[in-house]
């Protein structure tokens, strides 16, 4: 006798809580570690990650928390087993889009602040970076301090502080200037 099952909680076909995480999050996560780091095996890093989540399952309180903190540690790892140097270079390739026929002029300013902002973000500590890269992915305050188990004003602070050392490291100033108590 073939019993019937009853349809899935979610619209992944699993009731496991697991699967429901694992789905809801696995696009994200693969974003996050190429944002990151371009040019290391996001899936691998991001895999093996989840294998750890899975691993420790029952007794992690925050799975995203967890999550993030496993995809930052893959990432140092990956890093510290290849030149950074080399890295970069492999980054800054895989990055570019094809050109059918650049104007010389044109590839070179645009090879140059490629490096430049390269380098600026490579300078970042590791939470302003983490922040800066969320944000760009268009994840929400309350959303990356969630992910990065910090609370939303650190979150709003390392991006501020992000932002001017950027500006600082990069030598740009802001197009408008802000308006000072009294100016009107």
């Amino acid at each position: 006798m073939i019993e019937e099952s009853s349809p899935p909680v979610d619209g992944s076909g699993s009731e496991d809580p697991f699967d429901e995480f694992f789905h809801s999050v696995y696009e994200d996560a693969v974003l996050y570690v190429t944002l990151r780091a371009p040019g290391l095996d996001a899936e691998d890093i991001v895999g093996e990650a989840f294998t750890a989540v899975l691993t420790h399952w029952d007794t992690v309180r925050n799975p995203h928390a967890y999550l993030y903190a496993t995809l930052r540690n893959g990432i140092s790892q990956r890093y510290k087993h290849s030149g950074r140097d080399a890295l970069l270079h492999r980054l800054y390739a895989a990055s570019r889009p094809p050109v059918t026929h650049p104007d010389p002029a044109d590839v070179a300013q645009s090879d140059s602040v490629f490096q430049e902002v390269v380098s600026a973000v490579q300078q970042l500590p590791e939470g302003m970076r983490d922040v800066a890269l969320l944000t760009l992915a268009n994840y929400k305050p309350d959303e990356i301090a969630d992910l990065l188990g910090v609370r939303r004003s650190t979150v709003t602070t390392q991006l501020t502080k992000a932002n001017r050392r950027l500006r600082a490291i990069l030598g740009t100033e802001p197009t408008q200037p802000r308006n000072v108590q009294g100016d009107r």
